[in-house]
């Protein structure tokens, strides 16, 4: 059951920015096994995350999460993260580490 959740984990994350047609498909059947509901399916997501002592909502919310910052590492996306409304880049220089 470990090795389906890991597969699982492993194909929504590497196929995540897939761009042809089996790659694609990898990626939408991970991510409807991982954030459908059915729980009818012995072998379901929520199943086995019970099986194994995993909360599936909190395992959810990570791969949300990691999705996110993943979205975040397109090309030019160092733009819009440095540009985002009430951040701001700190710079440590040598001199201030000195004292």
């Amino acid at each position: 059951m470990l090795m389906i959740l890991e597969d699982a984990i492993a194909c929504y994350q590497r196929f995540l920015n897939a761009q042809n047609d089996p790659s694609l498909r990898q990626f939408r059947e991970a991510e409807r096994w991982l954030f459908g509901g059915d729980e009818d399916w012995i072998f379901s997501f929520n199943h086995i995350c019970s099986y194994i002592g995993v909360d599936p909502d909190y395992l959810r919310a990570g791969l949300r999460q990691w999705r996110n910052a993943a979205a975040m590492n397109f090309p030019g996306a160092e733009d819009l993260r440095s540009h985002r409304r009430g951040t701001r880049k700190l710079v440590i220089k040598a001199h201030d580490r000195a004292q």
